[in-house]
């Protein structure tokens, strides 16, 4: 339901002027390359921690699947700006289905908005959360050979805002041709990974549970216990980055 490599590259937004960034990661370092020849190196910001968002403060430690979570270079991939942002981009509002479809996906953004603060925005160039109406873009190995195809699928980039803040995205791509329960369920499962849940649960009664189950799932104390644990983990998100300057070269 996700891509296991994610994307490094800046966003392009259009309404702002970003100058041109490659990130690249070689030993925990991020470089930031603007025009050729800078003298400035910026470093990966600190790991953190942030304070707890009250909602999620209210939950009761305990039993969860946290230790099934997949590490990334920045840490956790939780979010330290509120309210998050969501922007649903339904790319064919003449489609077939599509009031079932956004019924899902508002039915899931109102469900975790319980646990996490989330609003719902037009602006599709800022939000920090979009979800598509689209199949998952099709994927290949390193062979070249077709992967299976997906139902649904969330993927994250990083980008460095103007004020040299790493910052990151999430998309979710998530296909109407599916069964109306199992819709919910997927629409559900997707956005636990848009909030930092970055790997699944072990059990099939829990909302993240790796595979499709027949019946409808909804979100469990074990996957809002899991949540919490995310949202206490340290993270470089949200920090600045730390700029040093280059060694000049010797002639």
């Amino acid at each position: 339901m996700r891509r296991q490599q994610f994307s490094l590259k800046p966003i392009n937004h259009r309404s702002q002027r970003y100058r041109r960034l490659v990130i690249l990661f070689c030993l925990g370092w991020l470089l930031v390359f603007g025009l050729a020849g800078s003298s400035q190196a910026q470093q990966l910001p600190d790991l953190q921690v942030y304070p707890l968002p009250p909602s999620l403060a209210k939950v009761a430690p305990g039993a969860n699947y946290g230790d099934q979570l997949r590490q990334t270079p920045v840490g956790s991939l939780r979010w330290s700006q509120f309210p998050i942002t969501v922007a649903i981009d339904l790319a064919d509002s003449r489609a077939p289905r599509e009031a079932i479809w956004l019924k899902a996906v508002r039915q899931a953004i109102s469900e975790w908005h319980a646990y996490l603060p989330l609003v719902e925005t037009d602006n599709l160039e800022r939000a920090n959360i979009i979800v598509r109406r689209s199949t998952v873009p099709i994927r290949r190995d390193q062979n070249g050979k077709l992967l299976r195809i997906r139902a649904a699928e969330t993927r994250f980039d990083f980008f460095v805002d103007p004020d040299q803040y790493l910052r990151h995205r999430m998309t979710i791509y998530l296909s109407p041709n599916q069964a109306d329960g199992v819709l919910i369920t997927t629409a559900r499962h997707e956005m636990g990974h848009a909030l930092g849940i970055w790997g699944h649960s072990d059990r099939p009664t829990d909302v993240m549970y790796f595979s499709q189950v027949a019946q409808t799932v909804g979100i469990t104390p074990r996957d809002i216990r899991t949540l919490r644990q995310v949202y206490q983990q340290s993270t470089r998100l949200g920090g600045k980055l730390i700029t040093a300057e280059k060694p000049a070269r010797s002639h």
